[in-house]
């Protein structure tokens, strides 16, 4: 994978089909995907995953992810927060606009090497 790296984070509500997201974008070429673990609460067991962490090199890598991602929210009735960079978006279902404005995101952020806006 390339040394410059982009990470999406998915935040998926109740962490419902985070395996089932985790196996569709793992197919995804130049993209690392892991769960990452939540701090638990007292009494709660901890393994509850926080959030979907989306590693992605550039060159195309974290577009390619983001529209696989899209693909994916769009066939669940899901809730879900994702970040890009800067970019925070929360999706309940199908949200073409905001799915739209992710993908945008993504490409300015890849657009630039990887590099966030001052």
């Amino acid at each position: 994978m390339d040394t410059e790296k982009i990470e999406i984070q998915v935040y998926l509500a109740g962490n419902d089909g985070i395996g089932s997201l985790q196996a569709w974008l793992q197919d995804v070429p130049g993209v690392l995907v892991e769960p990452v673990a939540g701090v638990s609460r007292t009494g709660e067991q901890g393994d509850a995953w926080d959030f979907l962490s989306v590693l992605c090199g550039t060159g195309g890598a974290v577009t390619v992810a983001v529209n696989a991602l899209a693909t994916w929210i769009e066939s669940k009735v899901t809730h879900a927060r994702v970040v890009v960079g800067q970019t925070e978006m929360e999706l309940r279902g199908p949200d073409p606009e905001a799915l739209t404005r992710l993908v945008q995101a993504a490409g300015e952020i890849e657009a630039r090497g990887g590099h966030e806006r001052d």
